[in-house]
């Protein structure tokens, strides 16, 4: 019997149209690395006066967040997601079960 490996699933949309997907071993990236990565795709769509913003002190006047990370976990997955639209998120996913929840 094959062992389960997990993966990021990491994609892209525009609306409700994925315009990119990867899977990157879970391994080989942190949370923490996962989110910036999310982070450093979302801001490919914004201007720089909002990159600025959005790097700012939450507290700071002119704090926009844009790139903040929300995340969404139960016991049966794990999904992190930064932007608006469009957004990117990365999720765990399990072997097999490639489900979209």
């Amino acid at each position: 019997m094959a062992r389960s490996k997990k993966a990021w699933e990491i994609e892209g949309f525009d609306s409700a149209q994925v315009i990119f997907s990867a899977q990157v071993p879970q391994g080989a990236l942190s949370e923490k690395a996962a989110i910036e990565l999310l982070q450093r795709l979302a801001a490919r769509h914004l201007t720089p006066s909002e990159i600025v913003g959005a790097s700012l002190r939450r507290n700071e006047r002119g704090y926009l967040s844009l790139l903040e990370p929300r995340i969404s976990a139960d016991v049966e997955r794990y999904v992190v997601s930064v932007g608006e639209n469009p957004h990117y998120t990365a999720r765990v996913q399990h072997g097999k079960n490639k489900s979209r929840t």
